[in-house]
C-alpha cells in the first residue's frame, strides 16, 4: 500500500489514562482530517509496482561470508545457520512425497507462498533432519488455521511464544525428548523444528522483529518451543485423541502462549498437585495448556480425576479476589472489559471467564518426575495430521543415529 496515508500520534500503547488519550488525540486530529480530505497525488492514485526478485540467490562464500550475509539480510534468528544449499535443501525434501514448488498454503501475515521447498530451506537453516519435514509441512498449515492464532506472533505489542506438542509414533522415531530436561536443550528434534518454526514464520510469513513484529519484550523461548507428549505413562488419552484422532496417527498442533510458570506440586497428593496449579495461575490470563508429570498425572488418576473433570474442577475453583482480576479495572490489559464485574474489590472472581471454549485450559502429559509449567494465555488451538512419505521406514533406518552418544562413567 505505497499511497497509505500515517498519521503518527503520542499516546502510549494500552493507554487508560483519559488525560493522556485525550491529549494525544487532539494532537493529531488536525492531521487525521488532512489525511482525510487531502486531493490524492498522482502516485497515490497511480501507485507502481515494486518489483519483486524471483530467482533465488546464489552465493559463492566461505562458511562465515555466506552466515553474515544471511543475517544482515534478516533471514536468520540471530545464531549462525547451517547454508542451504541446494545439494542440502534437496536432501531435505526427500522427507516428503510433495513436488518442491507445491505451495502449502499462503502464509499469514504477508501472505508469502509457502512452498516446500520454502519450508525445506529454512529446515536446513535450522539444522533439521528430511524426518522432520512431514511436522515441518503440518505445523505451517497449523499457522495458517486462525484458530492457532499464530497472527499474534507478529501483530500483537504482546510477546507471544508458539507452543508446538508432538503426538503419534514419530515420537520415538525421532528421538523427541518428552520427558526430563523437556523445555531445555540437547534434543535436536526439539529445538531445530521449533527454530524452523520461527524462521517460516520469520522469512515467509512476515514477522520480522520492530518491522512487522512489534512485540514489546519478545518471547523468552525465542518464540518457538516444541515437546511431545509422554503418551505412556499419562493415565489419560493423548491430546491427539482428545480432538478425533486416532492414536496411531502422527499429528502436531500449536498454540501461542505468552507466559510459563514452572512451580512443584504443594503435595504429591492430589489436593498437592490441584492447589499448586490453582495457586500459580496468573490472574491476568483466561486460558493455559498445563504440563503435568506422569507421576502428578497418575496420583490425580488414581484418585479418580479424569482429564475433563480436572479441567471442569480447575476452570470452577480459578478464582482470585475482584481486585486482583484485570476486568475489575476501567481498561483491560487483555482488551475484554466484562460487564458483570462486582463492585466489590473482595468479591470473588474467576479467572477463567470463557469457559464454553474446549481449549481455555488444556492438559497434557509430559516432563521429569517432578515439576510442572503452567503455559498461559492462548485459548485456542489448531492442530494437524503429519503425512508421510512413502519411504519413511528408510528415511528413519537412515537417520536413527544422529542422536547424543554421551561417554559412560
Amino acid at each position: 500500500m505505497p499511497g497509505i496515508r500515517i498519521v503518527p500520534e503520542t499516546v502510549p500503547s494500552e493507554c487508560s489514562v483519559q488525560a493522556d488519550i485525550q491529549a494525544g488525540v487532539t494532537k493529531a486530529f488536525d492531521a487525521i482530517v488532512t489525511a482525510l480530505t487531502k486531493a490524492p497525488t498522482a502516485d497515490e492514485t497511480n501507485p507502481k509496482p515494486v518489483p519483486v526478485e524471483t530467482q533465488g540467490v546464489i552465493l559463492t562464500a566461505s562458511y562465515a561470508d555466506v552466515d553474515k550475509f544471511f543475517y544482515v539480510s534478516g533471514w536468520t534468528d540471530g545464531l549462525p545457520i547451517v547454508p542451504p544449499t541446494e545439494a542440502a535443501v534437496a536432501e531435505m525434501m526427500t522427507g516428503t512425497d510433495l513436488a518442491p514448488d507445491f505451495k502449502v498454503c499462503d502464509l499469514l501475515i504477508l501472505k508469502g507462498y509457502a512452498t516446500v521447498k520454502k519450508i525445506a530451506t529454512c529446515a536446513v537453516m535450522a539444522g533439521c533432519l528430511p524426518t522432520y519435514m512431514p511436522l515441518l509441512i503440518a505445523g505451517v498449515e497449523c499457522m495458517n488455521d486462525p484458530a492457532s492464532m499464530c497472527s499474534l506472533l507478529s501483530t500483537s505489542a504482546g510477546s507471544w511464544g508458539a507452543l508446538w506438542i508432538v503426538n503419534g509414533p514419530v515420537r520415538d522415531q525421532l528421538d523427541i525428548n518428552y520427558s526430563t530436561g523437556i523445555l531445555g536443550t540437547g534434543w535436536k528434534a526439539n529445538k531445530a523444528m521449533a527454530r524452523a518454526f520461527y524462521l517460516i514464520q520469520k522469512t515467509i510469513g512476515g514477522s520480522r522483529e520492530q518491522v512487522e513484529c512489534m512485540a514489546s519484550t519478545g518471547s523468552p523461548w525465542g518464540k518457538s518451543l516444541l515437546v511431545a507428549e509422554n503418551e505412556e505413562i499419562s493415565p489419560w488419552e493423548p491430546l491427539s485423541v482428545a480432538m478425533g484422532f486416532k492414536k496411531e496417527d502422527t499429528t502436531i498442533e500449536v498454540q501461542v502462549p505468552n507466559l510459563v510458570v514452572q512451580c512443584s506440586p504443594y503435595g504429591t497428593d492430589a489436593n498437592g498437585i490441584i492447589q499448586a496449579i490453582i495457586s500459580n495461575f496468573a490472574p491476568t490470563r483466561n486460558s493455559a495448556t498445563i504440563m503435568i508429570t506422569g507421576d502428578n498425572a497418575n496420583q490425580l488418576a488414581k484418585a479418580g480425576w479424569t482429564r475433563k473433570s480436572l479441567t471442569d474442577h480447575l476452570i470452577q475453583n480459578l478464582v482470585v479476589p475482584a481486585n486482583q482480576h484485570p476486568d475489575f479495572y476501567a481498561a483491560s490489559p487483555s482488551g475484554v472489559i466484562s460487564t458483570s464485574v462486582s463492585k466489590d474489590p473482595n468479591a470473588p472472581m474467576r479467572i477463567i471467564q470463557t469457559a464454553v471454549e474446549k481449549t481455555a485450559l488444556r492438559i497434557f502429559v509430559a516432563g521429569g518426575p517432578t515439576m510442572m509449567s503452567i503455559f498461559e494465555g492462548g485459548s485456542t488451538t489448531a492442530i494437524k495430521k503429519a503425512q508421510l512419505p512413502k519411504n519413511w521406514n528408510a528415511l528413519v533406518e537412515k537417520y536413527k543415529a544422529v542422536k547424543p552418544r554421551y561417554i559412560a562413567y
